[in-house]
């Protein structure tokens, strides 16, 4: 019987320390969610930024191509313009 006795002291002295180690883990488990909260909106910022750079990349290489092929349109319309000319007098030659 005393054995029983110094047994639930004993218990009961272990489940007080284990309520602090319990207040302890709760409040290192609410720090440890707020970092992982906090890496996990810095790497979606990331990642959005990386997007918002890609598109930026793709536009600025888009609007190169843009460039480009509007001094090709506007040289083939040149070249357009003096083949009919020619073609006109090339009529006339030939009409007379």
């Amino acid at each position: 019987m005393k054995n029983l006795v110094v047994f639930g002291a004993c218990k009961e002295e272990s489940s007080e320390s284990s309520d602090s180690d319990v207040d302890t883990n709760e409040e290192e488990y609410h720090v440890l969610l707020n970092k992982w909260l906090n890496l996990k909106n810095e790497n979606l910022r990331l990642q959005q930024d990386l997007e918002v750079s890609k598109m930026r990349e793709v536009s600025t290489g888009e609007q190169e191509r843009e460039r480009m092929l509007e001094r090709n349109m506007t040289e083939n319309h040149k070249r357009v313009r003096i083949l009919n000319g020619e073609t006109k007098d090339l009529d006339k030659i030939l009409s007379i």
